[in-house]
């Protein structure tokens, strides 16, 4: 099971989701990659915001509704599903079971 990350400043939240596709597909990485530039883009405009980030091994998706990662996560196996939270300038990242 894994613990709640707090207070994660964006490069360690980066590296924490690194850590957990670096033996998926490229296209696992090219998606980390955009999600995340979604990441940076929500923080430069929000205080504060909750993301769901979801794993296969082809692919991963991030959206702001926990069912859109659940659906998408269904179409193939899913190797989890993370709640990203931002808040106080610092990042939250845990594995959750929807």
């Amino acid at each position: 099971m894994t613990t709640k990350k707090q207070n994660l400043p964006l490069s360690g939240l980066i590296l924490e989701m690194r850590n957990i596709i670096h033996n998926n597909g490229r296209f696992c990485f090219s998606d980390f990659v955009r999600d995340i530039e979604i990441l940076i883009s929500m923080q430069e405009k929000m205080n504060d915001f909750i993301q769901y980030w979801a794993i296969r091994e082809n692919g991963t998706k991030i959206a702001d509704y926990s069912h859109e990662v659940k659906i998408w996560a269904q179409s193939c196996k899913c190797q989890g599903i993370y709640k990203i939270t931002f808040e106080n300038g610092f990042y939250s990242f845990e594995r959750i079971n929807i």
